[in-house]
């Protein structure tokens, strides 16, 4: 595939999520229209793209639909190009058709057989489509942890689970806050899951429930990863009292320990343990430090318009774009930084980690240390 192609995929502007056309026509022209507006082609293209419904089927099947253009009208492309139209709702296609994303494809050569291989491919996964179609995943979380309850609770012997859940579970909770402090949940469907998945592993004799923070560290795609890109695109840095939250970092290596002496320790079934760094350390602290180890410097101060505008405008494009693009084996696109970041750098809760260092001799790693070593992670896989 071109790397042209690779580019325009990375625009936020070739994604419309949450879209409610009134017709094939009315999707295929809202498509069309992000695909000029991205510089991709000319206003012509997109009748070019309702004409092919007549002569050719654009539908895939999983409801997916792939309207391009006819093949003498390529000179009505500018550069190669893809657009996504989400359309939740769903949207007769033609009879007996329903679909809820729509793939426009511009290409001059022949980029868009390889694009159409894969988007066979990826509509044989129904999981994928599911989380291109909508996104979240709460029912799976509880599922899943019905499942191995049930499972442990059939043998003759009981073995011990260890159960990672999530700083989540406190939801908006603000200060320091210890294994008996309240589970709010009160964070959206994967926080409220998490406490679901709490409640019902909590019926279960020789349940060990451990409760990390950030998992920061060589490998964490969330954590490290996406900050580190963010950090060296100047799009975070330092963020004035909007990164003025506690970020409670934990090492990956350290969630690792953590599990083991779960594990090996006696008497500790039905224990919870909060996991993270000691040290209260700050999101602004955080990102001025990880920025300073990946040589992101000077680092920049961001403002709350440049924040709302990430938050608000720029996040669910780019991540419905990120999922598209991870299933088809294209290049990242730019990470999001989505409303639910931006409040947890802004919240002012601190994980009380003592208990797992009394009861589970877990030693934490030093902050200095887990930032230094993980850009240096990071600069060498990049």
């Amino acid at each position: 595939m071109s790397s042209t192609l690779h580019e325009a995929l990375l625009g936020h502007q070739l994604v419309r999520i949450n879209a409610n056309p009134v017709s094939k026509a009315d999707a295929i022209r809202q498509a069309g229209q992000l695909l000029v507006a991205a510089g991709c082609v000319t206003p012509e293209f997109a009748e070019s793209m309702i004409k092919r419904e007549a002569v050719a089927e654009t539908y895939l099947g999983a409801n997916v639909a792939i309207p391009h253009g006819l093949g003498e009208d390529k000179h009505l492309v500018k550069q190669d190009g893809i657009a996504v139209l989400q359309v939740p709702g769903g949207l007769e296609w033609n009879p007996g058709q329903t679909v809820r994303l729509v793939v426009a494809i511009a290409a001059r050569s022949d980029n868009h057989i390889t694009i159409l291989r894969r988007l066979t491919r990826l509509i044989q996964n129904e999981a994928t489509l599911a989380a291109l179609f909508t996104t979240g995943d709460a029912q799976t979380i509880i599922s899943s942890t019905k499942a191995l309850i049930e499972a442990a609770s059939s043998g003759n012997i009981a073995p011990r689970i260890v159960q990672l859940s999530t700083m989540s579970v406190y939801g908006s909770s603000i200060g320091v806050v210890d294994e008996a402090s309240p589970l709010r949940g009160d964070l959206g469907a994967y926080s409220e899951a998490k406490v679901a998945a709490e409640a019902l592993a909590a019926g279960y004799p020789r349940v060990v429930t451990l409760r990390p923070g950030c998992v920061f560290g060589p490998g964490s795609e969330q954590w490290t990863v996406r900050y580190a890109r963010l950090l060296l695109a100047r799009r975070l840095g330092d963020l004035g009292s909007a990164g003025d939250g506690y970020c409670n970092l934990v090492h990956v290596g350290d969630v690792v320990q953590a599990v083991v002496r779960a594990i090996e320790k006696p008497q500790v079934d039905g224990r919870v343990f909060n996991l993270a760094v000691p040290e209260a350390l700050t999101w602004n602290d955080f990102m001025v430090r990880f920025a300073m180890a990946l040589s992101a410097v000077p680092v920049r101060r961001i403002g709350a318009r440049r924040l709302r505008i990430e938050g608000k405008l720029l996040a669910p494009p780019l991540k419905i774009l990120e999922i598209f693009a991870g299933k088809l084996g294209l290049r990242r696109p730019p990470p999001p930084i989505p409303p639910s970041l931006l409040r947890l750098m802004a919240q002012g809760i601190r994980l009380d980690s003592r208990r797992a260092q009394e009861e589970l001799g877990v030693r934490f790693k030093d902050p200095e240390q887990m930032l230094t070593e993980a850009a240096k992670w990071y600069l060498s896989s990049a």
